[in-house]
């Protein structure tokens, strides 16, 4: 009988604790919608089952209890079986283990992110799961060994960076609505290898102001940045020879466009409601135009920049659109003024000496022979003012000019001046032969009076003709009319003096900006040196900046300046007023043969603010709640199997003690 008794004894022994064991799978706790167990080393948990709702997870590699932190290392089989609702899943590095039908039954659309060479991508490949590879924000599959294509973006940071190389593979595409809708992306550079940009990759990520875009892409989808109302700007890489249907679609904020040469079509709606696009340059290569291309633009201010009879220009025409003619004359001007300038009454205009320039519609500019000039016969005080005209591919550009025209009476008492004797001495020598300015322009004069002992007289000013120009006490001259008047500098004394003849000639009425007059005034092997003068309707200049020479030049009171230059250099000559307004003009020694050169732009490049900034927000993210209250691991973590327990505990006794009293009438008997 002893022996029967120890036998139940170990029995019930036994029963219990495989009560207690099999009670620690039964209490699993919960974290954030997963189901967990802590495992025997009380240092680690499995994931059992997921009890939410939502379609993208992201398993978290720790899981607090209390103030002790366990680490994710498997997944339970079964854990997620037939979860219709998930369609991604990124699972940490932690995990080395996932059980048979982790993932079983679920929707054919569910993604698994991990990293290349891990248990969890080897589980995926094994049950025919769709996967990506996760390196840090990017999630990418390999097109080949050494090839990368970036799938999607992970990450919520505002700029990005796309690394060159993940792995030793290189990154050569960016996929199909890889950032699509990324509302956080601001600024985004682009890996130096990388060759396509899949359709919709960026679309509608509606805070994206800058892209870098390397020259290497050939491809860039439909769609791709379709919807970025705050791209600005976006700079079309080189090897690229088509713009896709939509590609900025939408693009609000976008104002200047240049279509490289490669380009040889666009697309249908490629700029369809870029409503402040203002300015589209489209070479003669680009021979196939798409429908809508500029549906819904601002067309009153969008101008289109192309060559004569190109695609480009036809296209122009049949839309409606505004369109400037690279290769047509926009404006003439006289750099040097012919020798002869003032005529006898009935006398025809010579335009022997006479220099004129041409100004194209893409700021270059050339002299030319090939001009008419119009009522230059028979000229007369009442008809003095001649026109010279100029047309090339189809445009014609004109300028007006009056000239000095006196009576024989007039002509006689100028004569008999001339036959006065002059003074060899003293003598005034001017800082310049010849003049040259616009209306409302100005020109300063300054005299050097020779000998020395005479040399503190002051000099006092004149112009002949005042209606066209008049010059101050500190030799100023300014521009009032067009015309010709001579500028004469006397001594005080009387003794002596000189004169130059000044031209006035006329702008547009339309032209915006400043104009720069170029004249060369010592001339060595290697370099010239320069005065540089500035006239400007609206704003006054306020500073400089001669590009290859890299540095600002300081405008002297006159609005001039001096400087050397070497030759056979092209500089750009950049100026900007009071308002910010940006102008720049080429200027090549060599190209224009030393001579005075009168140049202007048209186009008025402004500084753009970058606007008010966005302030960072910091968003609370809730990091669930755990059942968990204790850190020890324990079978009375959970009041419902606490009183499981109870109850097993209370029927054993009971048990027991019924054995016992049994065990003992038997003995009695």
């Amino acid at each position: 009988m002893k022996i029967k008794t120890k036998i139940i004894y170990v029995l019930i022994f036994l029963i219990i604790i495989s009560i207690i064991n099999n009670s620690a799978k039964v209490l699993a706790a919960n974290y954030q919608n997963y189901e967990y167990e802590i495992n025997s080393d009380n240092s680690s948990v499995t994931i059992t089952g997921y009890n939410g709702n939502d379609t993208m997870l992201e398993i978290p590699n720790t899981i607090a209890i209390g103030t002790k932190q366990y680490s994710v290392v498997s997944i339970e089989k079964r854990a997620f079986y037939g979860n219709n609702k998930l369609l991604k899943v990124i699972i940490p590095d932690t995990i080395t283990k996932i059980g048979d039908d982790a993932f079983g039954n679920c929707s054919s659309k569910l993604t698994i992110y991990a990293s290349e060479n891990s248990e969890p991508l080897d589980y995926a490949k094994a049950n025919k799961i769709k996967y990506l590879i996760k390196y840090e924000n990017y999630a990418y599959s390999i097109n080949n060994s050494k090839e990368i294509t970036i799938k999607e973006y992970l990450g919520t940071s505002s700029d990005v960076s796309i690394p060159n190389e993940i792995d030793g593979k290189t990154v050569t595409k960016i996929a199909e609505k890889a950032f699509y809708e990324n509302k956080n992306l601001q600024n985004v550079t682009l890996p130096k290898k990388i060759n396509e940009i899949g359709k919709e990759a960026f679309e509608n990520c509606i805070n994206l102001t800058n892209i870098t875009i390397p020259n290497s892409i050939n491809n860039i989808g439909s769609s791709a940045f379709a919807g970025c109302n705050n791209l600005e700007s976006f700079i079309i890489p080189e090897n690229l020879t088509e713009i896709s249907e939509k590609t900025f679609y939408m693009c609000t904020s976008l104002h200047t466009i240049i279509i490289p040469e490669n380009i040889r079509k666009i697309d249908s709606n490629a700029f369809a409601g870029c409503t402040l696009l203002s300015s589209v340059t489209i070479t003669e290569n680009t021979s196939n135009l798409g429908i809508g291309i500029f549906d819904n633009c601002n067309k009153n201010n969008l101008k289109i920049y192309c060559k004569s009879n190109s695609r480009a220009s036809k296209y122009a025409k049949e839309n409606n659109i505004n369109y400037i003619l690279q290769d047509a004359p926009r404006k003439l001007s006289i750099v040097k003024i012919p020798n002869k300038t003032s005529y006898k009454e009935g006398e025809d205009f010579e335009k022997n000496g006479m220099i004129l320039n041409v100004t194209y519609n893409d700021g270059s500019s050339k002299n030319i022979d090939d001009y008419e000039i119009i009522d230059g016969k028979n000229l007369t005080p009442d008809k003095n003012v001649i026109t010279l005209s100029y047309t090339e591919n189809g445009v014609t550009v004109k300028l007006r000019c009056s000239l000095n025209v006196v009576t024989n009476e007039e002509q006689n008492d100028d004569q008999n001046q001339i036959d006065e004797p002059v003074q060899e001495e003293p003598k005034i020598v001017l800082n310049r032969d010849i003049g040259t300015l616009d209306i409302n322009g100005t020109l300063k004069f300054i005299a050097k009076i020779t000998p020395e002992e005479i040399s503190n007289q002051k000099v006092i000013w004149k112009s002949s003709n005042e209606e066209v120009a008049t010059i101050n006490s500190n030799g100023i001259v300014k521009g009032l009319e067009i015309g010709t008047t001579t500028i004469t500098a006397t001594t005080e004394d009387g003794k002596c003096e000189t004169s130059c003849q000044v031209m006035v000639v006329s702008i547009p009425e339309d032209m915006q900006g400043p104009v720069i007059t170029i004249e060369v005034i010592e001339e060595a092997e290697e370099f010239a040196k320069v005065r540089i003068s500035l006239t400007d309707r609206e704003n006054p200049i306020i500073n400089l900046m001669i590009n290859d020479i890299n540095c600002i030049k300081n405008i002297n009171e006159y609005n001039e300046i001096e400087t050397k230059i070497y030759k056979n250099v092209d500089y750009e000559i950049i100026t900007k007023d009071a308002n910010g307004n940006i102008s720049t003009f080429i200027y090549n020694y060599d190209n224009t043969n030393g001579e005075v050169v009168v140049c202007e732009n048209g186009e008025i490049l402004r500084e753009l603010s970058n606007g008010e900034g966005i302030e960072d927000m910091e968003i609370p993210i809730d990091p669930g709640e755990s059942e968990i209250v204790s850190t020890t691991p324990s079978i009375f973590s959970n009041t419902d199997n606490i009183i499981i327990i109870i109850v097993l505990v209370v029927i054993t006794f009971g048990v027991c003690v019924h054995i016992g009293v049994r065990i003992k009438n038997m003995r009695k008997i």
